[in-house]
């Protein structure tokens, strides 16, 4: 409505009742009117919704829905760079799982061969113990006898 208009602090009093040309509403002054669309900048279009304190080539109301579309685009671009890095851990830690479980699998494997040697070792152990504990037997009647010969033997010199 102003277009390079260099100062706002005027009074403008138009009586439109009468029908006036619009030539008419310029008389005493030193405004003019320059044809529509012509007059406006080359990358405005309509002005904005809310006067701004200072003026802008683009209207606010596309400033601001480019400026929150454009940090929506950017907060998107960040959530889909850090959906890629978990999906890319999460694969990873995937593979190491995958490969520790095959650990796993191997070990218990061979713990159970372990496991069945060291029973066939400790059955064998059993009897060696076994054979030890009855020798001992053995061994304290024999010496039982002795001692109870050599008494018999020592009674009968007496």
């Amino acid at each position: 409505m102003f277009y390079n208009a260099s100062d706002f602090s005027q009074s403008l009093c138009w009586d439109m009742s009468s029908s006036p040309s619009v030539n008419d509403m310029f008389t005493g002054s030193s405004g003019s009117l320059a044809s529509y669309p012509g007059c406006l900048p080359q990358s405005s279009s309509a002005p904005s919704p809310v006067p701004t304190p200072i003026p802008t080539f683009v209207p606010t109301y596309e400033n601001g829905a480019t400026a929150a579309l454009m940090a929506l685009i950017e907060a998107l671009q960040s959530h889909v760079s850090d959906l890629e890095a978990t999906i890319a851990t999460m694969q990873s830690v995937d593979s190491d799982v995958v490969s520790t479980i095959a650990v796993m699998q191997a070990t218990d494997a061979d713990l159970q061969s372990v496991d069945s040697a060291l029973a066939k070792d400790m059955s064998d152990i059993k009897l060696r113990v076994d054979r030890v504990a009855e020798w001992k037997r053995k061994v304290r009647r024999g010496t039982e006898n002795l001692t109870t010969r050599r008494a018999k033997d020592q009674r009968r010199r007496h």
